[in-house]
């Protein structure tokens, strides 16, 4: 199916790289537990009634001290999408309850095409004094 493309491709290209470790499953089942998370822009694919529990369901897969890095769209949220848009100030309020907020700022090194339309984050799950 469709969904599982991208992780074939992906197996394609970097055949060095463990098949346990991908996996297409339902975000919301997860059960794993991780030090760091990869976003590129997923949360503004999810419809934005779901963006709270999305919040949630990371603090929860991550480890104490775990990590949530990645790039997230930032234009004006609208009904139509997916992407559904968001701002610096939308995420700032989703994360900050449950995530040190270390970096969330416009992503200098964005494609030519999302140029001035991403916004770069670097989450740290709370409750670990470590680095």
């Amino acid at each position: 199916d469709i969904s599982s493309k991208p992780l074939r491709e992906f197996a394609r290209k970097n055949p060095e790289f463990p098949s346990d470790r991908l996996i297409h499953a339902d975000f919301f089942e997860l059960q794993n537990s991780y030090d760091l998370i990869v976003e590129q822009t997923f949360l503004c694919a999810l419809d934005p009634g779901l963006r709270t529990a999305y919040a949630r369901k990371m603090n929860e897969l991550l480890k104490p001290g775990g990590k949530l890095v990645g790039v997230l769209f930032d234009f004006p949220l609208t009904e139509k999408g997916p992407p559904f848009g968001g701002s610096s100030t939308e995420f700032e309020d989703l994360f900050s309850t449950d995530f040190e907020i270390r970096v969330l700022e416009r992503s200098y090194n964005s494609i030519p095409e999302r140029q001035g339309a991403e916004l770069f984050i670097m989450l740290k799950k709370q409750g670990n004094p470590q680095n």
